[in-house]
């Protein structure tokens, strides 16, 4: 609450068959909680003139100029309506490609699923696309861009793009879990290899808790959380508006529905003129991890879990609801 923790806690095992207890400042693969990371060095490329949002990803990924493709924009990316696929990767072995071009390829040659434009279909491949057009227009990985821009300047200390065997964060890595109550068992642990062998921008940032406030702060702060601008406000504004296209999904906020901004999930309410306003801001990892931002209230709440297929978040989120209902 207005920038200063309130509750910071730890429960259950970081490693349960080892009896290793979670503590705070363990570190949990965000998955999906790794797209605004790409938003924010997609609109920094924007700020910097290097880009623009209606520039054609073909312009920069020559293998996307073939029918179809060659209509998808850096916009259409960003919202989720390009027309790529979810995911390109299922039934890939990740060490076998080089690296994300060879990632973004795989959707060069897709037959879209619609015109880009025309709907939303959430989309890995669309986000890993943005990842591979960071690396063309920066000049250096997408991880390099990411660690230097914003890891760097907000002081995140405790993240990675990459988890490599000899980085310094997997003594504090937390074990994955899938299954569900009563039946979980182990995916990865940290004495495995990485799970993913390059930065994947749409799903393979690994990070504390506290880390990921700092980064969610930035975009309360609207991009200048210290005295040092890192993307223009209009850049955030943009990307905290909801798309052309509707998101929907079930939320645990009462009285509010979902809606997709620049790789940002946007809970959407009426104003005092009955007008649509984002009352909440943020998004959720696949393996349990959960932000929410109230930028109204000042207001930020974290959620992490490292157990894939649980519904505790949905609770949790009922009970965030449940506090903050009055306050909007």
């Amino acid at each position: 609450k207005n920038g200063r923790s309130i509750l910071h806690e730890a429960y259950g095992w970081r490693d349960r068959e080892a009896q290793v207890a979670m503590e705070t400042g363990s570190v949990f693969c965000v998955r999906s909680m790794t797209k605004p990371f790409i938003a924010a060095s997609i609109l920094m490329l924007v700020d910097d003139r290097k880009i623009k949002l209606d520039d054609h990803i073909a312009e920069y990924l020559p293998s996307f100029d073939v029918e179809g493709s060659r209509d998808i924009t850096v916009e259409h990316l960003l919202t989720h309506t390009s027309g790529l696929p979810m995911s390109l990767l299922l039934g890939k072995n990740l060490s076998e490609l080089k690296g994300i071009q060879a990632v973004a390829e795989l959707g060069a040659g897709y037959e879209l699923d619609f015109e880009p434009g025309s709907a939303f279909q959430y989309s890995d491949q669309g986000t890993d696309t943005l990842t591979a057009l960071i690396e063309v227009v920066s000049g250096m990985s997408a991880a390099e861009f990411v660690s230097s821009r914003i890891l760097g300047p907000l002081g995140m200390q405790e993240s990675a793009c990459v988890m490599t065997e000899d980085h310094p964060l997997r003594s504090r890595g937390c074990v994955k879990y899938g299954g569900s109550r009563g039946e979980w068992f182990r995916l990865w642990g940290p004495d495995a290899p990485p799970l993913f062998p390059f930065f994947l921008g749409s799903q393979g940032l690994y990070s504390t808790l506290q880390d990921y406030g700092r980064f969610m702060n930035f975009w309360r702060r609207k991009g200048r959380p210290d005295k040092e601008r890192l993307l223009g406000s209009r850049f955030v504004r943009q990307a905290l508006t909801p798309g052309p296209h509707l998101m929907k999904g079930p939320t645990g906020l009462p009285g509010l529905h979902t809606a997709y901004g620049y790789l940002m999930q946007l809970w959407m309410g009426s104003g005092e003129n009955g007008e649509e306003e984002v009352v909440a801001f943020g998004h959720t990892g696949s393996d349990g991890t959960h932000a929410w931002v109230f930028p109204e209230q000042q207001a930020m709440v974290f959620y992490f879990t490292q157990s894939r297929g649980n519904s505790t978040g949905r609770s949790e989120e009922r009970r965030v609801g449940k506090e903050c209902r009055s306050r909007w």
